[in-house]
């Protein structure tokens, strides 16, 4: 249940910038390497 929905949400950038939402996706959604890292690279855009 937490995968489908960081994978809904996972470009809305309310997830981006919230540590705890964002490393809760991170550890436990169940990502391959390609897409925490393509997730990685939008934070710091979220949070300027």
């Amino acid at each position: 249940m937490l995968k489908e929905g960081c994978n809904q949400l996972q470009f809305h950038p309310d997830l981006v910038k919230h540590d705890k939402a964002a490393e809760a996706c991170l550890k436990y959604a169940g990502w391959d390497d390609k897409a925490k890292a393509e997730f990685r690279e939008r934070q710091p855009l979220s949070r300027e």
